[in-house]
């Protein structure tokens, strides 16, 4: 079972873009690479004529060798160059350019680089291109068993993610929807999700009404199994009633702490079964989040409320609760967000 490999999950996946022109088109050349202790190969898809083109990475750069013409799924070694290109194994930027006009024509990160579109790949495996239709969403995925000479495949490169998802009180959250490239899926009852999916970077949603949403980027690898534990921070939490205790009327409480950053509580409390709705606003009046909008029963209820995306400053909450009597419960108090 393989360790979780997590990633920046703002990282964005370089596309294979021609540039230097009004209208670029995309243009692949890199459909395999291999590197190992003896070397790296290269394959390409494609017939091109590499007169004046070179080929980079992040340490070396070099010159194919004079009248270089490949062919389809054409195998490119350290021999069709004129000088040492030097890849590094554990990560690199590969790059395509045409030295006459200027112009790069693709590039690759793989590894411990900035922007990274794959991990680097194991002993024995290779970087493989995966193209869809408009290419608008080509990838790079590892394989287990490389194909270099002939067309990319799927058998050896798929993996799978399984793992769990709690609250952070650490009880099983069921119905949280589990959502990246690969498509969707939800928790059981146990709180448990899997999915199989090409073995390459997954940015992955988790979401369920009344959660904060969390995202995370990870490496699938290759016929492998990656475990993860996410934590789900619930939004509503129901308190639990003290001893004799006796809820006499609503009630909305002082956010706490506050001032805050950029977590705070907001604390309820509801005599009959109301329609609730909380809402933070600004100084202009303009609604900026509803953490709760629903019917809830009689009790006592903690909102965490984060302010993250907001600049510091003051704000107010509001409570609106259906009382007995077609009646309306209505309170606004202020709170202070320090950045």
């Amino acid at each position: 079972m393989k360790t979780l490999q997590l990633f920046l999950a703002g990282m964005l996946v370089c596309l294979s873009l021609q540039t230097g022109q009004a209208n670029p088109i995309v243009t692949i050349f890199f459909n395999e690479i291999k590197i190992d202790s003896t070397g790296w190969v290269i394959e390409v898809r494609d017939p091109w004529s590499l007169d004046f083109f070179i080929i980079t990475s992040l340490s070396d750069t070099a010159h194919f060798t004079t009248g270089f013409t490949t062919s389809e799924y054409q195998l490119i070694t350290a021999n069709d160059l004129q000088s040492a290109l030097y890849i590094n194994p554990q990560g690199d930027v590969l790059s395509l350019r045409n030295d006459a006009l200027y112009s790069s024509y693709e590039q690759i990160r793989f590894g411990n680089v900035p922007g990274s579109q794959v991990a680097a790949p194991l002993p024995g495996q290779s970087i493989c291109l995966k193209e869809t239709p408009d290419h608008f969403i080509d990838f790079y995925y590892l394989d287990n068993t490389p194909t270099l000479g002939y067309p990319n495949d799927a058998p050896g490169a798929w993996g799978r993610v399984a793992g769990t998802v709690n609250n952070q009180f650490g009880n099983p959250v069921p119905g949280v929807q589990v959502a990246g490239n690969f498509g969707a899926v939800f928790t059981n009852s146990s709180g448990y999700f899997m999915f199989d999916h090409w073995a390459r970077l997954e940015y992955l949603e988790f979401s369920k009404p009344n959660y904060q949403t969390q995202y995370l980027a990870l490496q699938i690898w290759p016929e492998d199994t990656v475990a993860i534990d996410v934590t789900l921070d619930s939004i509503l939490v129901t308190l639990p009633p003290g001893p004799g205790a006796v809820i006499s009327g609503f009630e909305l409480k002082q956010n706490y702490p506050n001032p805050f950053n950029p977590v705070t509580t907001i604390e309820f409390s509801l005599p009959i079964r109301s329609q609730v709705r909380l809402t933070i606003y600004n100084l202009a009046g303009e609604t900026l989040s509803a953490p709760v909008s629903r019917e809830l029963p009689p009790g006592t209820y903690q909102v965490r409320w984060d302010g993250s995306a907001l600049p510091g400053g003051v704000y107010f909450y509001r409570m609106r609760a259906a009382a007995q009597a077609g009646g309306i419960f209505s309170e606004t108090k202020k709170l202070v967000l320090v950045k």
